[in-house]
């Protein structure tokens, strides 16, 4: 399980955009820029309204 503060609303999922890590990047979308906050390697379709997130 991930724990994100907030809401998944606050949130995005995107491709990693390190060339050499393949997986889902999380952003928090709060401050205007999205800003990367984690990668979970080799994972595709993540949702994050799905049961692998928790927000507190």
């Amino acid at each position: 399980m991930i724990q994100l503060k907030g809401k998944a609303a606050d949130y995005s999922i995107g491709a990693s955009p390190i060339a050499r890590i393949s997986g889902a990047a999380i952003y928090n979308n709060l401050f205007g820029q999205p800003e990367l906050i984690g990668i979970v390697q080799n994972v595709s379709g993540l949702n994050l309204t799905s049961a692998a997130f928790s927000y507190v």
